[in-house]
């Protein structure tokens, strides 16, 4: 199922249920960061628009992915992973912004240029002997 089927065919009811109205309006304002960030980098969204999935590639061509666990948004804050070598750290606000995540993301991997390029040229230069 495409994205957009999925957020229209969660456009709420002429009665409104609260919770079907919100999950309405995260998911229009979700799908609207997701075509700001450019869908060559989306690489998985489940059927809730809940967890959300990104590849980034850095200048060494180096696959790097950011995940964004929004199940129990807004009550609790997003839950991102990533694999960097320090904590990502983001400071929720009441309205979250995957594009505002995924900026940052981009930064952090930026910022690790020269750390990323010294590994590839350890892991290339280096052998491994086993007994």
């Amino acid at each position: 199922m495409e994205l957009s089927s999925l957020v229209e065919s969660l456009s709420p009811p002429f009665t409104f249920r609260k919770e079907v109205d919100t999950d309405y309006k995260l998911c229009k304002l979700f799908y609207k960061d997701l075509c700001s960030i450019g869908w060559e980098y989306v690489s998985y969204v489940n059927e809730l628009c809940t967890l959300f999935k990104f590849e980034v590639k850095d200048t060494g061509l180096r696959k790097h992915i950011l995940s964004v666990d929004l199940t129990n948004y807004p009550e609790k804050t997003p839950e991102i992973s990533t694999q960097l070598p320090t904590p990502f750290l983001f400071q929720a606000s009441k309205v979250v912004s995957l594009l505002k995540i995924f900026k940052l993301f981009k930064e952090a991997i930026a910022s690790y240029q020269d750390f990323w390029d010294s590994l590839q040229v350890l892991d290339s230069q280096t052998w491994a002997l086993t007994c």
